[in-house]
């Protein structure tokens, strides 16, 4: 009978850990030799999460202090609680959460109090940063917890990872989040160009605005979903830039390309007299997939585009382009003739403004909103069917702001100081124009 007594006894280090215990070890600093193990194993970032829950525990005590009293059973005059032991509780730390014991306070009217130090470790965000941030570096949601147990271990303690339901619902909170962020965003200060683009997925579409500071910096001013880029998407769009302070009242060249959507809505929103610089790229594109030559001729045609733009003078420039039309009227190239004289003025609304030829680089073309676009595609690479507008509109915000993170300045301060003044005095002479036409009426 005692035999069988004996055998059924647990040994001792299978018995439970107490409660005391565990928090002893919580509180417990790494030792020198336990800190160098982990940073041979795993390095350094595995070294700071083993330091980081004893000085998480000692934020915790402190903050129980500061409302109980340091001494135990000696009453503090000031105090607003009292302790009443301890809870099992969890925090984040590396996209996981992990378990702790934590000091319950408990108010002298009643009702727990809260522990600052527990409740800002335990910060959502968090986990939804470290899912946003996973997500745009291209690590699918499947895998999300194998990526993070590799890059982030946590030595010796146990974590928690999210599932990848979990990880796509925050996911989806910190991407909402960032186009608040986003679609809130003052536009009061003055732009001097803004590129407008939409781009297309499936059955929605996206209108995005890049706008140029006075400072040379570039930043995204919005965007907008629809199902097309029609006149109504982008005059909505614009509209809304103005509800949020935009302004071109002192002069500013909108850079777009030949939809006609946009163009109309830009009409509509500014006026006739809106400036407004049709990008070459696109245009030498579109003239090029039209025309049915080859080899050389190809080639001459190609190179006589290029040249049309570098001339100084706007009326030589629309001169040039005009024969160039005619030329291949001749030779049998009626629709790309057409495609190069459809828009024409504003192919070279830069140059007639008088705008400095360093900067015809970026203002003659879309170069800049279609370099975030790429960082779109880059971004949502891996999404295989858009269940809505909202998803693709979750995706784009989050794509051209990282894309925004390496925009650079334009121009230097000279450069810039000239094209603010040529838009100020070409607004200023188009307002005097219609004060006049008015008191003529």
């Amino acid at each position: 009978m005692t035999k069988c007594l004996e055998t059924s006894m647990p040994e001792p280090s299978a018995l439970r850990v107490s409660r005391a215990e565990r928090r002893r070890k919580q509180r417990e600093v790494p030792s020198s030799g336990e800190l160098r193990r982990v940073v041979l194993e795993d390095g350094l970032l595995a070294m700071s999460r083993a330091m980081a829950l004893p000085t998480l525990q000692a934020m915790m005590e402190e903050d129980a202090n500061r409302q109980c009293g340091v001494q135990k059973g000696k009453h503090k005059p000031t105090r607003t609680g009292y302790r009443n032991g301890y809870e099992r509780g969890s925090v984040v730390v590396a996209g996981r959460h992990i378990e702790i014991q934590r000091p319950r306070v408990v108010g002298l009217q009643g009702g727990e109090l809260p522990i600052e130090s527990y409740q800002a470790a335990r910060n959502p965000e968090f986990l939804s940063r470290a899912a946003l941030t996973a997500c745009v570096r291209g690590v699918s949601q499947r895998k999300h917890r194998g990526v993070l147990e590799a890059l982030a271990p946590l030595g010796d303690v146990d974590g928690i990872s999210m599932s990848k339901s979990a990880v796509g619902r925050r996911f989806v909170a910190a991407a909402d989040q960032k186009l608040r962020d986003l679609l809130a965003r003052r536009l009061d200060q003055r732009f001097l160009a803004v590129w407008m683009d939409c781009i297309q997925e499936s059955d929605y579409a996206v209108v995005c605005a890049v706008g140029l500071t006075e400072a040379g910096d570039k930043t995204v001013l919005g965007v907008r979903q629809g199902t097309t880029e029609d006149t109504v998407l982008c005059r909505e769009f614009l509209e809304d830039l103005v509800v949020r302070g935009f302004s071109a009242a002192d002069g500013v060249v909108f850079v777009i390309d030949g939809g006609k959507g946009l163009s109309r809505a830009l009409h509509e929103v500014f006026g006739n007299d809106v400036l407004v610089q049709r990008c070459r790229i696109h245009k030498k594109r579109n003239i090029m997939d039209k025309l049915t030559l080859t080899g050389d001729e190809r080639d001459a045609i190609e190179r006589r585009i290029d040249d049309l733009w570098q001339y100084p003078n706007a009326r030589v420039g629309l001169a040039h382009l005009e024969l160039l039309a005619r030329n291949l009227v001749a030779v049998g190239q009626t629709a790309a003739a057409g495609s190069l004289r459809e828009g024409a003025k504003e192919m070279f609304t830069c140059t007639r403004l008088g705008v400095p030829s360093e900067l015809w680089v970026s203002l003659s073309n879309t170069n800049v909103i279609e370099s975030g676009f790429s960082q779109v595609a880059t971004v949502y690479s891996r999404v295989k069917r858009w269940r809505s507008g909202g998803m693709m509109l979750r995706w784009v915000s989050i794509g051209v702001m990282e894309a925004e993170r390496s925009f650079s300045k334009v121009g230097t301060t000279a450069l810039l100081d000239t094209l603010g003044f040529l838009l100020a005095a070409t607004a200023a002479k188009q307002h005097s124009v219609v004060l006049a036409a008015k008191k003529a009426a």
